[in-house]
């Protein structure tokens, strides 16, 4: 019989062998963070269903597969698959079979509340070793941005603040610019705004953007898996957020890093002139 489960520690989760969670790359991080400490390797599955429709070129297909890569980089996860069906529970954790449990660190997060002190009898790793590549990249500072609808409904950066952080960098300042296929216009139209000032890498596999980022002096980019994943690596960020995220920044971020900022979008804090004003420690 399904169950909501209140009480989640390492011996309970020794009874379960597959563990559903959301699809993004940075949620299924915040529960690894959680799992890794357990001693056990699990199986992950990823509902689908109902998300968002990218039209043509097969570009359906890459959001589909989005998060399976996660399983070349972190040790503790067997697999990661998933399912066309349509899931989401408002629970932190709910037994779905006996070998089955929903996890879900995201409506903890956004409500301010601290990863540490969701599931306390779990420890938590905020940056559990992962396995990531050597890469032949290696630039000072790495963009990595959304599409033109994501940074609209967001009121995030359009191009000419990334153009305008650029400019402030400098010609002798590497950039490297990370983004998904499905984001190609937008990137493609960016590129065009950057011009020579950077390299643009688009639908690169997860591992070799890790690889890529692990040799950076910093990266900026919109909340997603990417700095998400960046953090975890105690690479330094910078990350925006929208106002529906208001009281999630740093809540997943460990107390002692002091190499994240987060930053809210349509802010005076997030215009160009005061990133780069962080930026400059690093650079």
């Amino acid at each position: 019989m399904p169950r909501e489960i209140s009480d989640l520690t390492p011996e309970v989760l020794m009874g379960y062998n597959s563990i559903w969670c959301p699809q993004g790359i940075g949620d299924l991080m915040w529960i690894y963070c959680k799992l890794v400490g357990v001693g056990k390797e699990f199986d992950i599955v990823i509902p689908t269903a109902g998300s968002k429709k990218i039209v043509g070129g097969g570009k359906q297909e890459l959001v589909f597969k989005r998060a399976h890569s996660i399983a070349d980089i972190a040790p503790k996860i067997k697999s990661v698959q998933h399912i066309n069906v349509s899931f989401w529970c408002d629970s932190m954790a709910y037994e779905i079979s006996p070998s089955t449990l929903w996890l879900q660190a995201n409506s903890w997060l956004e409500d301010g509340k601290r990863l540490e002190n969701l599931w306390p009898a779990l420890s938590t790793d905020f940056s559990p070793s992962l396995d990531i590549p050597d890469s032949d990249f290696s630039y000072d500072v790495i963009f990595y941005t959304s599409s033109t609808k994501g940074n609209i409904q967001w009121d995030g950066w359009q191009p000419a603040q990334w153009e305008e952080l650029s400019y402030y960098l400098g010609k002798d300042c590497s950039i490297g610019v990370v983004g998904a296929e499905w984001d190609r216009e937008y990137l493609e139209i960016l590129r065009m705004e950057l011009g020579d000032n950077a390299q643009f890498h688009i639908g690169v596999p997860l591992p070799e953007v890790l690889g890529m980022i692990k040799n950076t002096k910093i990266l900026v980019g919109f909340p997603s898996g990417i700095p998400i994943l960046s953090t975890i690596l105690t690479v330094p960020t910078v990350m925006f957020y929208p106002d529906v995220l208001k009281d999630m920044p740093g809540t997943w971020v460990s107390p002692d890093n002091k190499n994240h900022f987060s930053l809210m979008y349509n802010k005076e804090e997030s215009s160009p002139e005061n990133v780069i004003g962080i930026m400059e420690e690093y650079l």
